[in-house]
C-alpha cells in the first residue's frame, strides 16, 4: 500500500531555504557606503601610513588595502547598529511596557530569525577581515624580502 505524501511546505522537516539578503537589504549597503565620507578612510589611511611607515609603492599599496578594509569593517559595524537600533523601536513601540533586557532579548530573537541583513554583514566583515590580513602578510613579505636583500 502506498502512502501519499505531504508536499514539503506541509512537512514538518521540511528544509528551509538559505536566506538571502533581498533587493531592500542589498539596497541599504550601497546607500551607506554611498553617504559614508571618504574622510574617515583617508584618516585610518593616513593613521596607518605614520605607524606602518611604508617604504615603496608596493608597501604604500598594502596599507592602504589595510585601512579601506578597516573602513569597511567600520561601516559595517554601524550598519550593524542601525538595524538593531531600528528593530528595537519597532519592538518597544509593541511592547511599552518591556524592561531594557527584554526589550534587547526580543529584538536579537526577532533578528536572528530573519537573518537576511545579519548574514549579509557576517560575510561582508569575514571578506574584509581576510583583506586586511592578507594586505598586513603581503607588507610583513615585502619588508622581509627588503631585510633579506639589503643584508645581502
Amino acid at each position: 500500500m502506498k502512502t501519499k505524501r505531504k508536499p514539503a511546505s506541509r512537512c514538518r522537516a521540511a528544509v528551509r531555504a538559505p536566506s538571502t539578503p533581498s533587493d531592500q537589504t542589498m539596497q541599504v549597503l550601497v546607500d551607506l557606503y554611498k553617504r559614508e565620507s571618504e574622510h574617515h578612510r583617508q584618516v585610518l589611511l593616513t593613521q596607518l601610513r605614520r605607524r606602518l611607515a611604508p617604504q615603496n609603492n608596493q608597501e604604500n599599496a598594502a596599507v592602504e588595502e589595510m585601512a579601506t578594509a578597516q573602513w569597511r569593517i567600520e561601516r559595517l559595524w554601524q550598519h550593524e547598529v542601525g538595524l538593531i537600533d531600528d528593530q528595537l523601536s519597532q519592538i518597544r513601540a509593541l511592547h511599552p511596557d518591556a524592561d531594557s533586557e527584554t526589550a534587547v532579548a526580543l529584538t536579537m530573537n526577532v533578528l536572528s530569525q530573519e537573518g537576511g541583513a545579519f548574514d549579509t554583514i557576517d560575510g561582508m566583515e569575514a571578506r574584509y577581515n581576510r583583506e586586511y590580513a592578507q594586505a598586513f602578510d603581503r607588507l610583513a613579505l615585502l619588508r622581509a624580502k627588503t631585510e633579506n636583500f639589503q643584508t645581502n
